[in-house]
């Protein structure tokens, strides 16, 4: 197959609704077809089943969505149409657009929009945090075949999703045990970086450093100095540092006067930010390693908090971002 060339946006790239950004190692080909097989999409997104009259059937817990494909042009542009929606009627008449473009080196460039997602729906942040999950994941089957699709082992949105669900107050005693226990556990994320472990803790040992794929941030970034990164009109985030060395550095969540905090700084005060940076496990003959591998945590931060769900999508992106810039020196920053 000819190598695919960008092409002009479509018409579900400009119409309103939530939008992202994905690059993949992999091909347009391999994107596309973790698109189209009802196998390979359970294994990013949902469990996933074709129906007898060729739509696609996905299963979150026991409640059905059921999606038309409406275009399928191989290597460039998936467009779903959502038909059945059970746990979000909301859903039902919004469009699922992917538009692939090849990117550097034979890569993909995936430009994401669902069409009628948007922050006047309920649903929105719930939905928003759980697109940025799947969307990583997708790249991670693609890439890595793995992925952290619904009801997986590591997947963080399930135990959420089946509480905020209207029906959750009918779950059985055992099932609302579970989600209780599942509602304690703290953000995480582990990165698996190309970068020796000194550009990784670069990242984190300055103002400067963290300007580079957090937002604007100003302060001391040695033990006992403080970090403020600015947010523009949505304020700022202040973070005393406890701890700052090449291997791990945390951060605490302070309230600072004559400020103004984020919306969430309320629920984030005396939270914790913490970083592990280690070389990555060695997977060559000569037991070398050159890349890093960072372990986060935000401690304190957990479903139970009404910020989770905003919270959950701005830390996977900024995950995305720290990403980006220990491996091209250029991160995705907030930008006033």
């Amino acid at each position: 197959m000819s190598a695919v060339q960008s092409i002009p946006p479509l018409t579900a790239a400009v119409a309103e609704g939530y939008r992202a950004q994905r690059t993949f190692a992999g091909t347009p080909e391999a994107v596309f077809a973790a698109l189209t097989s009802p196998e390979a999409i359970s294994r990013w997104w949902a469990p996933c089943t074709l129906t007898t009259d060729g739509r696609l059937r996905f299963l979150f817990g026991d409640a059905a969505v059921v999606i038309d494909v409406t275009a399928a042009q191989a290597s460039r542009h998936v467009r779903w149409s959502v038909t059945v929606s059970e746990p979000l009627p909301d859903w039902v008449g919004t469009h699922i657009d992917f538009t692939l473009s090849l990117g550097r080196d034979g890569g993909t460039v995936l430009d994401f929009c669902h069409e009628g997602l948007t922050d006047q729906l309920e649903c929105f942040d719930m939905c928003r945090a759980g697109w940025a999950q799947y969307l990583p994941s997708l790249v991670d089957h693609v890439d890595r075949d793995a992925g952290t699709p619904f009801g997986s082992q590591h997947d963080k949105r399930a135990a959420h999703w089946e509480q905020s669900r209207p029906s959750a107050t009918a779950t059985t005693a055992t099932t609302a045990a579970e989600t209780t226990v599942g509602e304690t556990e703290d953000f995480t994320a582990v990165l698996t970086l190309p970068a020796g472990p000194g550009t990784v803790s670069a990242l984190f040992a300055s103002a400067a450093g963290v300007s580079r794929w957090w937002g604007p941030t100003e302060g001391d970034a040695a033990v006992g100095g403080t970090l403020v990164t600015s947010f523009g009109e949505h304020g700022v985030n202040a973070m005393r540092v406890l701890e700052a060395g090449p291997a791990r550095v945390v951060w605490q969540s302070v309230a600072l006067e004559a400020t103004t905090p984020t919306g969430h700084t309320q629920e984030w005060l005396n939270t914790t930010m913490e970083f592990d940076i280690r070389p990555a496990p060695t997977g060559n003959a000569t037991g070398t390693s050159t890349g890093t591998e960072l372990r986060f945590r935000h401690a304190g931060l957990t479903p139970q908090l009404e910020c989770w769900d905003a919270c959950f999508a701005a830390w996977t992106y900024f995950m995305t971002s720290i990403e980006a810039a220990a491996t091209t020196g250029t991160g995705t920053p907030f930008v006033s």
